[in-house]
């Protein structure tokens, strides 16, 4: 049975990495890897010259492609390969350092970790990442390990094959992972630091001559890229999360263990690994062996908390970490058992507290395959709904437009594409200008927010089509907004039809204004309502209004999206639209405005005329025609 347990854990860690990989649309950042992989060679390491990350991954994508194709599985499949590898290296690592049943039970943890499995189905550099440093840590402990049998049974100290052998592969591997991804390099730091430890112990001068000629061929082969790496992390400039020491220990102790599903870690949660790490820690017997995997822990997590680069986003880094660190606990269930007497009931502790992790992130699978809280961006779903909706005369805004790259994968349709602002931003003046402009030449304004913050931080984009047309709808596509404006001609200071309604006792409708009082029933057109407002007094909370199209028996037809009131400006403008629905019959409909209280949206504001069901206030007779 022993020998098939590496066969079952492979299987399952590829069924675990290719179930339901092309669910979910790609996002913003596998875009981007796309499209980089689509560049030329020389655009395409210039391109990554100027992004925060190093070509290799791409480089590799981009031939990939070239037999596998561009749709959502063949894309992922790179990287679930990573990750299956990733799996199987930490069976050979976990024997070559301890045990075989060290490295299938730190496998096995890997294998149904739901942080693994979800960076298993990205296409993003993380699980070559991962794979890439275990396997750099495989060939150093083949090395040293090679190095201890001399020294045991008196090997004479010369060169030999296998010495040539091992300082070649651990120089390419660590190549590939520094022009993978930039932490690499703490690997490599592991490696150097336990090296200068075992080396002034042993003196060792074949083990010297190895291991320096695999850094001076990585040093040689990355000099090409090495002011382009500094330049590239010096200047970055992403924020970092200002969360207490302790809670950002505590979410990076939950990734390691237990993956992304579990936000806070109970007692019992995080008594359990401790356990399995003491024990692991205390019975040691080659402290070289044990501290490669404690080392890799403390670099990567002391780097991320230090550089002032952790944020949730970036604990994807942790990946390699992720595997160490399983290879501790696994080491430690081992060890326990084996040093607790067999008749004991206690002799299985180990190996339980280790199923009780396995089973507890096993359970917890199904959420990032299912649940929408670790869903992707939808941009597919904002493309289709654009295409099923949009007409001539209609324009699509990417704000901000580095979204161009996944919109475009999902986008093959006729509209025209802005993407604003300009660059990376900042030149509010010309933002506006282009927005305006877009504005005069479009009916209606498709607008994809996602990133804003970064490059529109004074939101031009959206203040300057919420001021100059119409809102229509908003909708959330997991964690990007689709909104939708239409332009129903230049809206006046001053209402058409002036009214002196009072809502309440402080808030007064000074008039209003329609772009229509008659529409053609069944062709879906878009009634622009604009509410002018005056306040006596200052209100005592941010009301709502309301504008709905209700049927002739009272029934609601058609609504706009309800907007807030400012409680203390006045006057102020409030500019709706209400899309008529091209289900609707010919016949007489009813507008009518009600205000109320976001927290009790049964308590209005009663209007002092014009009053309808539910305290609503009476607008306009709208007309619905055939033809």
């Amino acid at each position: 049975m022993k020998r098939w347990l590496p066969v079952i854990i492979l299987l399952f860690a590829i069924f675990t990495r290719l179930h339901d990989i092309d669910k979910q649309s790609l996002w913003h950042d596998e875009g981007n890897s796309l499209r980089l992989a689509e560049r030329s060679v020389n655009d395409l390491i210039e391109a990554t010259s100027r992004d925060i990350h190093p070509p290799g991954y791409y480089l590799l994508l981009k031939g990939w492609t070239e037999f596998a194709g561009i749709s959502e599985f063949a894309l992922r499949l790179l990287s679930a390969f990573w990750g299956i590898l990733s799996v199987a290296g930490t069976i050979a690592l976990g024997k070559r350092l301890f045990s075989l049943e060290v490295g299938l039970l730190a496998a096995a943890l890997i294998a149904v970790n739901p942080f693994a499995v979800y960076y298993g189905q990205e296409a993003r550099m993380y699980t070559q990442l991962a794979a890439l440093s275990v396997l750099s840590l495989w060939l150093f402990t083949g090395m040293i390990a090679r190095a201890d049998w001399r020294h045991q049974h008196g090997e004479p100290n010369t060169n030999s094959f296998h010495t040539a052998a091992y300082s070649f592969w651990l120089g390419v591997v660590n190549i590939a992972g520094l022009y993978t991804q930039y932490t690499f390099v703490f690997t490599i730091a592991v490696e150097i630091v336990v090296f200068v430890w075992y080396w002034f112990r042993r003196h060792d001068n074949r083990l010297l001559t190895t291991f320096s000629t695999s850094l001076i061929m990585t040093a040689l082969a990355y000099s090409l890229w090495a002011f382009t790496a500094y330049d590239q992390l010096t200047s970055w400039g992403a924020p970092g999360d200002s969360s207490a020491l302790g809670d950002r220990l505590e979410r990076i102790a939950t990734i390691l263990i237990y993956g992304q599903v579990i936000e806070n870690l109970t007692v019992v949660l995080a008594a359990i690994p401790l356990f399995l790490l003491a024990v692991a820690i205390l019975r040691v017997r080659e402290w070289w062996r044990i501290s490669l995997p404690l080392l890799l822990v403390i670099f990567s997590v002391g780097g991320l908390l230090l550089s002032g680069a952790y944020r949730d986003a970036n604990l994807k880094f942790l990946l390699p970490s992720q595997i160490a660190f399983a290879i501790l606990l696994a080491l430690g269930a081992v060890r326990f058992n084996k040093i607790v007497p067999r008749k004991l009931p206690g002799q299985v502790a180990g190996i339980l507290a280790l199923a009780v992790i396995a089973g507890i992130n096993l359970s917890n699978l199904d959420e990032i395959y299912s649940n929408p809280d670790f869903a992707r961006s939808d941009y597919r779903g904002i493309a289709d709904t654009i295409k099923a909706t949009e007409n001539e005369g209609d324009a699509i805004i990417l704000n901000a437009p580095n979204q161009a790259e996944v919109f475009t994968y999902y986008y093959d349709s006729e509209l025209p594409v802005y993407g604003l602002p300009r660059g990376l931003g900042g030149d509010d003046a010309a933002t506006l200008a282009e927005t305006q402009n877009i504005l005069a030449n479009h009916d209606r304004i498709f607008l994809v927010l996602w990133g804003d913050q970064e490059r529109d931080p004074n939101h031009v984009v959206e203040n300057t089509l919420n001021e100059q047309a119409f809102f229509v709808s908003h909708d959330w596509y997991v964690d990007v907004q689709l909104a939708q404006y239409v332009t129903l001609g230049e809206v006046a200071a001053t209402p058409a039809v002036e009214s002196d309604t009072l809502f309440g006792e402080n808030l007064r409708l000074t008039g209003y204004t329609l772009s229509g009082d008659e529409f053609v029933a069944y062709q879906g057109d878009v009634l622009g309502v604009t509410l002018y407002w005056e306040l006596l007094e200052p209100l005592d909370k941010p009301y709502r209004v309301s504008i709905q199209l209700l049927y002739p028996d009272g029934m609601l037809a058609a609504q706009g999206q309800d907007a807030a009131l400012d409680p203390t400006a006045t006057p102020q403008q409030d500019r709706q639209a209400i899309v008529v629905n091209d289900t609707l019959q010919p016949g007489e409909y009813t507008l009518i405005v009600s205000i109320y209280d976001p927290d009790n949206p049964l308590q209005r504001l009663v209007p002092a005329q014009n009053v309808v069901s539910d305290n609503a206030f009476l607008v306009e007779t709208i007309i619905l025609t055939e033809s």
